[in-house]
């Protein structure tokens, strides 16, 4: 099968396994590439070791191990996969500021106390990241930009402070509402992005209708590379313990980075 640039994790040495303790509400969108029919058989033959953990890689590589063998005994076919269909991943040069991917909603919610779709909260956290020099995307449905067409309950509230972050080109806007989420998780995957969410994507894990060896080709991804936040007012603060490793304030910049090697 044809191999990819692997996306290394963060250093999970001691503590690889820990959840993550932060809940809170879904969010993003979903624009998988699919522009790779000619392109798949080409071999690109990088490998890279994670900085202690173990790397993302397409599904030809790493991936074959959760990709299931057919009912009746027979490989399975990697074209039937979702992993199939994603561009592949593009690492960054060693100790490198990771891009960031940030879950517009769950952001905005957040900021907005889960009453409000706060899109301040948002430009917020893009500035956050931003000052320190990652290039930044938001994941938006893209009725949020209109005036009166989201959804009553939650109300968009300084819509104008999203309509600026469309004119730098910063969103990543969604029409199928069903599929935020895969978004998300496959533009992190392509970018080697960090992904900004305090949601745990449950409600995507627990769809019945996905096939389960694409399910665990996302849940790898959300493992390794989602970053919990919190606001304190208008004070953006990301998690120092993303992945829950003991409390180890390092774990936050090793994240943020590309590993060394």
């Amino acid at each position: 099968g044809a191999g990819g640039t692997p996306i290394n994790t963060p250093n999970q040495a001691d503590g690889a396994g820990a959840n993550q303790s932060e809940d809170g509400t879904g969010a993003g969108g979903t624009q998988i590439s699919s522009d790779q029919a000619d392109g798949a058989s080409a071999n690109q033959a990088e490998n890279g070791a994670g900085a202690g953990g173990p790397p993302i890689n397409p599904p030809h590589q790493q991936y074959q191990n959760i990709l299931p063998v057919e009912e009746s005994g027979g490989h399975h076919d990697e074209q039937e996969s979702l992993a199939y269909y994603v561009e592949r991943p593009r690492g960054g040069p060693p100790r490198s500021k990771r891009p960031v991917i940030i879950d517009g909603a769950n952001v905005a919610m957040c900021h907005g106390h889960d009453k409000d779709y706060s899109c301040r909260g948002i430009a917020i956290a893009v500035k956050f990241f931003e000052e320190r020099h990652h290039k930044v995307h938001v994941v938006v449905k893209a009725d949020r930009l209109t005036e009166g067409s989201e959804r009553s309950q939650r109300p968009t509230v300084d819509i104008s402070a999203l309509q600026g972050l469309s004119k730098k080109r910063v969103l990543i806007k969604v029409v199928d509402p069903c599929h935020d989420d895969y978004t998300i998780l496959v533009s992190a995957f392509v970018k080697g992005a960090v992904i900004v969410s305090r949601d745990k994507f449950q409600d995507l894990f627990k769809k019945k209708s996905a096939a389960k060896r694409n399910i665990e080709f996302l849940k790898q991804i959300a493992k390794a590379m989602r970053l919990p936040f919190t606001f304190y007012e208008d004070i953006f603060q990301p998690s120092f313990d993303p992945q829950g490793m003991r409390g180890s304030p390092e774990n936050l910049p090793r994240l943020l980075r590309f590993p060394s090697t």
